[in-house]
């Protein structure tokens, strides 16, 4: 099997396809909802076990603290990866894998969907500051802005 970055990439994408009208109604009801006053900003996080992915929304104080408020489902289970799924067995994919950091490949990707979701769904009007990053992530994607942070770095 001859794989690339590029073919990656656009098999995500691809994957992605097939959940974007889920996350932008996410975003949606987002807008249409209200929180308690002790919530201050959102972040949307996601779990990535090979081939599927979680994304949880959790309400926060700070990007550091969860608000009193019990985070929900925002995407479930999402088969995203069909290389890991075909090919995640054979120690030549696990090492095209790695040589290529796919993981790292796979976050960017995310948070490029997220954004065009978030965008699609007028999500500018969402009130809170609203994050989206990777369970044990070194950044976060401000969706706001589409800039990644590094959350200590927004804390001081």
């Amino acid at each position: 099997m001859e794989w690339s970055v590029e073919g990656y990439k656009e098999m995500l994408h691809e994957r992605f396809s097939h959940y974007t009208s889920v996350v932008v109604k996410g975003f949606c009801d987002i807008q249409q909802s209200s929180f308690s006053e002790e919530v201050k900003m959102l972040m949307l996080e996601a779990f990535i076990g090979e081939p599927t992915i979680d994304v949880q929304l959790f309400f926060m104080e700070d990007l550091f603290d969860e608000a009193d408020v019990e985070s929900v489902e925002f995407l479930e289970a999402a088969l995203v990866d069909n290389w890991w799924e075909q090919y995640g067995d054979s120690d030549e994919f696990e090492e095209f894998y790695e040589e290529h950091e796919l993981e790292d490949v796979l976050i960017t990707e995310l948070g490029i969907w997220m954004k065009a979701c978030f965008d699609k769904a007028n999500g500018a009007a969402i009130k809170y500051p609203l994050y989206f990053g990777v369970h044990d992530g070194m950044a976060v994607l401000d969706l706001h802005t589409n800039d990644w942070i590094d959350p200590d770095e927004l804390e001081e």
